[in-house]
């Protein structure tokens, strides 16, 4: 029994050593100072992306969740994706590349490349104007997951179940019989 429970506990470290080897990450940026042919109708976009990755620089591992609003377009993330080269990852939308944005389009990328970042938009309501802001602050967290309160009853249930099925094994083993002749 004490080798089951020791296989198990062995096991169960194992799984969540592989687990932890991506974690995810919350990208939250502003872009501001546009260029572009004319004047920029919007001053700033901000907005935020989750991420998977083995380290908040390295190449993203999943698209977990989108929150960019640019004029009236809301992004979902079925609307966005990523890709990345050597030193650099491009997040954006996938009308039509993730790295491209055609004028005329509500379509956006953002590119992080080490200190070299910026950020790139069109609009569907200006059909002649991509604007480009290499004024791009950003700010990357790691986000702990929280257990939800269901995760802790099943791991006490299962480890209860676990005291019972070993109390009975013990006391079978302790249970003898005797045969009167």
């Amino acid at each position: 029994m004490l080798k089951r429970l020791a296989g198990f506990v062995l096991s169960a470290f194992l799984f969540c050593a592989n687990a932890a080897q991506a974690a995810d990450y919350r990208l939250d940026f502003t872009a501001t100072n546009f260029s572009g042919f004319g004047p920029s109708p919007l001053s700033a976009i901000s907005g935020s992306f989750l991420y998977s990755a083995p380290n908040a620089a390295s190449v993203w591992t999943s698209l977990n969740g989108v929150d960019l609003t640019i004029a009236d377009y809301r992004y979902s993330v079925a609307d966005v994706g990523f890709s990345h080269g050597t030193g650099i990852n491009v997040i954006g939308g996938t009308l039509h590349s993730v790295n491209t944005v055609y004028s005329g389009t509500n379509d956006f990328y953002l590119a992080l490349a080490g200190e070299t970042i910026f950020f790139v938009y069109g609009l569907s309501s200006v059909p002649s104007d991509a604007w480009t802001s290499y004024t791009v602050q950003t700010v990357i967290t790691e986000v702990t997951a929280v257990p939800e309160p269901g995760t802790y009853a099943m791991l006490l249930a299962g480890l209860g179940l676990m005291r019972v099925v070993g109390r009975r094994r013990r006391n079978a083993s302790r249970t003898r019989i005797y045969v009167v002749s």
